[in-house]
């Protein structure tokens, strides 16, 4: 029961946006459907919390640790901060941070075909992949040619590129490993990853530009190894002959605005200037705050009262009522005006200057899932995030060796996994990523299901 109701809810998950906001036939608020999953799987983990697992896996142990690490600081700052914080806020900044290790968990805990469900999980994305392919090249680029307005070139995710660019790096990651066990021809391959590169670029999340490429050079790395000289060369020659077309053809059309990748040869050519600019000042901004006010360093500022996704939804995102979660906050909490906890004044408002730069507010945004939080529940709950992540890109790699020689119908996902994984704790640089559900809960969908087929016993069943 539960693990179709697991399969159900993801490809609902990962499907409705569509429906909400591009073809507008589903309520806004079903947006906000992995809220109802976080109660669930809450109200299930305290039911069977002293269920235990047969045999003690040390990976499963240690996610265990680090989400009651994270938890009992979340108490311990909600409590000494109670004074200053708004509940809703920090209810929400935990379930941002914790549905994805809570679903992981839970898995574990109840699941009893773990093989079965991960092979249901391979579906899930060869299915989204493939329906996110064809909205795509059927509905989203013709939009675009037509309008010239690159939100639209999101799948099934709305109008929110920068989330979907997440499901556009599984993707790419999926077709590498589904092409490289089918054996299909370098040309197939080559055109393939074309497609995911130009979506992409067509998206114009710039920002993310070193990000996405870094986690495709490891992607290519760890399944092609020595090869992959001969498969990336004329994979590069053939995309930069593309991108030049592309830029041809973007002058010719007024309608469609310059997309402004060559910004990143300024930044490259003179970094030292933009050092300046919020997205970097803030790492020099919360040791002043704990230099100032010590005791903030071991319990934070209070969650979801400082530099959170949790803290911009009741407070920026609010200013502009018509954007965003906006309406859904003020209908379901009566929550109209932006709430500003005095930290935030003291040490954000007045040290940083919100401006767009390059045509972009990501530098001046001082937002990063890196600081959030570090400075909202304390250095130990903080530290144990950034950990966790990057405890689960190691293990990505881990797995995808053991699956390489003994399960091999799951590279594909595995390789998924390891682009996904990367491509996200990057990402954490430019917001607060580590708080948006369709940006996780796909990572730790993949990371359950990849670290069940890498295990020695579920690789026996499946041969049996």
């Amino acid at each position: 029961m539960f693990d179709k109701f697991i399969i159900y809810f993801f490809y609902f998950f990962l499907l409705s946006r569509f429906f909400s906001e591009k073809l507008k036939i589903l309520p806004k608020w079903i947006d906000l459907i992995n809220f109802p999953l976080f109660a669930i799987l809450l109200i299930l983990l305290i039911i069977n919390i002293n269920k235990r697992i047969k045999e003690k896996d040390k990976d499963d142990v240690f996610i265990n640790r680090i989400f009651l690490i994270f938890t009992i600081m979340f108490f311990i700052s909600t409590i000494l901060n109670e004074f200053r914080i708004l509940p809703v806020a920090s209810i929400l900044f935990y379930v941002g941070f914790m549905e994805g290790p809570l679903l992981f968990i839970l898995l574990n805990k109840i699941t009893k075909n773990k093989i079965k469900l991960a092979s249901n999980v391979d579906k899930i994305f060869f299915v989204v992949i493939v329906i996110n392919l064809i909205v795509i090249f059927f509905l989203d680029l013709p939009e675009f040619l037509f309008t010239g307005n690159p939100d639209v070139v999101s799948g099934t995710y709305g109008y929110n590129t920068n989330q979907f660019s997440m499901l556009l790096m599984i993707c790419g990651g999926y077709l590498i490993g589904y092409n490289y066990i089918k054996n299909y021809r370098t040309w197939f391959v080559i055109i393939s990853q074309l497609l995911i590169f130009i979506i992409f670029y067509l998206s114009q999340f710039r920002s993310a530009l070193p990000f996405f490429l870094f986690s495709y050079i490891l992607m290519i790395s760890v399944l092609y190894g020595k090869n992959i000289v001969l498969k990336i060369v004329p994979l590069m020659f053939i995309t930069i002959v593309l991108i030049i077309f592309i830029l041809y053809i973007t002058e010719k059309n007024e309608k469609i605005e310059a997309l402004k990748f060559s910004d990143w040869m300024e930044i490259i050519s003179e970094p030292q200037k933009f050092l300046e600019y919020g997205k970097f000042k803030i790492y020099s901004i919360i040791p002043k705050m704990w230099s100032d006010e010590p005791q903030i360093m071991i319990i934070g500022t209070g969650p979801g009262n400082f530099m959170s996704r949790a803290n911009f939804t009741f407070s920026y995102e609010l200013f502009t009522k018509s954007k965003g979660v906006a309406p859904l906050v003020n209908s379901l909490f009566g929550i109209s005006h932006p709430y500003f906890t005095n930290l935030h004044i003291k040490y954000i408002q007045t040290y940083i200057k919100s401006e767009s730069i390059l045509g972009t507010w990501q530098l001046s945004n001082p937002s990063t899932s890196y600081l959030s939080a570090i400075s909202e529940i304390g250095i130990i709950g903080g530290i144990s995030i950034i950990v966790l992540y990057l405890f689960i890109i190691f293990k990505s790699l881990k797995y995808f060796k053991i699956i390489a020689f003994r399960n091999r119908d799951f590279i594909p996902l595995s390789v998924a996994l390891i682009g996904g994984t990367s491509y996200l704790f990057g990402l954490a640089f430019l917001d607060n990523y580590w708080e948006i559900a369709r940006m996780t809960l796909p990572v730790w969908l993949l990371f359950w299901a990849v670290k069940v087929a890498a295990s020695e016993e579920q690789i026996v069943n499946n041969k049996e």
